[in-house]
């Protein structure tokens, strides 16, 4: 951090420094020894020494010939000693009261890139398993579907370190870095397993292009692209592109339940308990589940999600909440971002802090992670957080410190990274909506922001926001309600992409039959707004199918099996 001052101020030589400090009125004399020190990280040194050196710099930047203008909130004493204090955590603690520190975030606990409750073997590994094996296909492609918090991730991230335990080399593919990072000279006959999640918010040609070259150029090479998704809508539309990457697409495979009967939903219920209380160092002890313990169904997220709520409550003495688990978990989860305030916990600033680190983990949850820094304050100008870049890069360290990048296929360093997992952030975002204006402010950020046009990737932000807030729109109205609201001023945010890469938008329009019987009629367009219909969001008992000969989108009842239509409710792209 002294460096980086150091050069902002010109590089003044030491001499130069010595002399500034005393000008500056700063607590102590420097002797050359300590500034060389200072600059290349030796010993400890005293607070004041730090001090007149930041004072020594920015004094020589103002007065020497040429004066050197810093940005805006850069230019202050307090600003770099903020700073220092913040990396080595001097900050003296304020006294009085303060609000409990967790020394664990809840959505830390639940993200399954944590491992915190061990893994719980289920079926489909051994699907999965099978597939991987067949010696019949060189390359085969599988998309394993299931509704958000099923532990699609947490089982595609064990059979992946099975698969390396037996040599296979895993790729682990990020929609926001299409480079898949192989290894420069792979093995001869060495065999591929490329994991791609969320593959919905891929484009098919984007993904195509990123797996090309796999199985090319090693006859004894296998090849496993294994797809994960929230449902098989998507399939339709990639599997007549991945036949170019694959000369197999296995059929998709559903997650089923994750625990079979009472008694085991109770031993996976009380293994839970149990690791939750290992990992937040409390006693281990039986825990009742809350109210709604029996009514959670079999997805692991919400039986984790129950015993975490047990915890906590015990652990804060509070009662155990039988109402909403996940309303309660992230009232901790806001206390938690107390301890990013180091020593304001109990200032008057604390409250209103906190309002504004809500909006940014809501800008985060939405629109990260990012792989460049000015893209991050890009944003976060935009949604009015920060007063000058010496804020934002505050309100970043303050993010980065309490959620730091935990993907373990990540390798290159992301700024703003989202709250997981997603069904608490679905329900993170929709407590935030609530708040005045935030709507609003949405509605800009998707239709008419420049910050989050995003266009060098295709305009990947924008459609990650909409991805997301799609799928909370299952379980929030009036998150539905807002993005048929962003669709009416911008239907082009919701297209529809075939498998080569061409661009459709679904419309409706009313028609009478000869018998006098009103008909709804969808069809595509490739435009957003077309005079023959007005655009409509897909219904959600209805998906977009593709006709693999020559790529024409369709609508079909989702319960219609593959291959069938629904009545007069189905149109080709063709001609629309």
């Amino acid at each position: 951090m002294l460096r980086e001052l150091y050069e902002m101020a010109g590089r003044p030589g030491v001499r130069v420094v010595q002399d500034s400090a005393g000008l500056a009125g700063a607590p102590s004399t420097l002797s050359k020894a300590t500034v060389s020190n200072l600059l290349n990280g030796r010993t400890n040194p005293r607070r004041s020494s730090v001090e007149a050196f930041v004072l020594s710099c920015l004094h020589h930047a103002r007065t020497r010939r040429t004066s050197l203008l810093l940005p805006d909130g850069e230019d202050t004493p307090a600003y770099w000693m903020r700073r220092y204090d913040r990396a080595v955590r001097t900050e003296p603690p304020t006294t009085g009261s303060r609000p409990p520190r967790p020394l664990v975030a809840p959505s830390h606990m639940l993200d399954s890139n944590h491992e915190v409750v061990p893994y719980r073997d289920r079926g489909e590994r051994m699907v999965l398993e099978g597939w991987r094996d067949d010696t019949s296909h060189r390359s085969s492609v599988l998309l394993m579907h299931g509704r958000g918090g099923q532990g699609k991730t947490r089982l595609a991230s064990r059979f992946a370190e099975d698969s390396a335990a037996r040599g296979w080399l895993v790729v682990q593919a990020h929609e926001r870095d299409r480079d898949l990072k192989l290894p420069a000279r792979p093995p001869r006959g060495a065999n591929f397993l490329v994991v791609v999640d969320y593959v919905e918010r891929w484009t098919p040609d984007a993904l195509v292009r990123a797996l090309e070259g796999l199985s090319a150029g090693d006859p004894q090479r296998f090849l496993r692209i294994l797809l994960l998704s929230r449902s098989d809508d998507v399939w339709s539309v990639l599997e007549p592109e991945l036949s170019r990457s694959a000369d197999c697409q296995a059929k998709p495979l559903l997650l089923g339940a994750f625990t079979k009967g009472d008694d085991d939903l109770e031993s996976a219920y009380n293994e839970a308990v149990l690791a939750f209380q290992q990992a937040m160092e409390l006693p281990a002890e039986q825990l009742p589940p809350p109210g709604r313990a029996a009514e959670i169904g079999r997805a692991p997220l919400d039986l984790h999600v129950a015993a975490l709520a047990a915890v906590w409550a015990r652990r804060s003495d509070q009662p155990v909440p039988g109402g909403d688990l996940s309303a309660f978990l992230l009232s901790h989860e806001r206390r938690y971002w107390l301890s990013g305030l180091d020593g304001e916990q109990s200032s008057g600033r604390a409250a209103a802090q906190l309002d504004r680190f809500a909006r940014v983990v809501f800008t985060a949850t939405l629109f990260g992670p990012f792989t460049r820094a000015e893209e991050a304050r890009n944003v976060l100008r935009a949604v009015r957080v920060g007063e000058s870049d010496a804020d934002l890069e505050l309100l970043l360290d303050w993010h980065t410190q309490l959620y730091p990048q935990t993907d373990p296929g990540q390798r290159a360093a992301v700024h703003l990274v989202p709250l997981r997992p997603d069904r608490l952030a679905e329900d993170f975002i929709a407590a935030h909506l609530l708040r005045p204006r935030v709507a609003e402010l949405v509605t800009e950020l998707l239709v008419s922001s420049p910050a989050t046009r995003d266009d060098a990737n295709d305009g990947y932000m924008r459609r990650r926001a909409v991805a997301l807030l799609n799928g909370a729109g299952e379980r929030y109205p009036m998150i539905d309600e807002l993005l048929q609201d962003v669709h009416g001023v911008a239907p082009e945010l919701f297209a529809y992409i075939n498998s080569k890469g061409s661009k459709y938008y679904l419309h409706r329009t009313e028609v009478v039959l000869r018998n006098g019987t009103p008909q709804a009629i969808y069809f595509f367009a490739k435009v957003p707004r077309n005079p023959a219909g007005h655009p409509v969001r897909i219904p959600r008992t209805r998906m977009v199918r593709e006709n693999p000969r020559n790529g024409f989108l369709t609508i079909s009842k989702k319960k219609d099996p593959p291959g069938q239509s629904s009545g007069s409710e189905q149109s080709p792209a063709a001609g629309s």
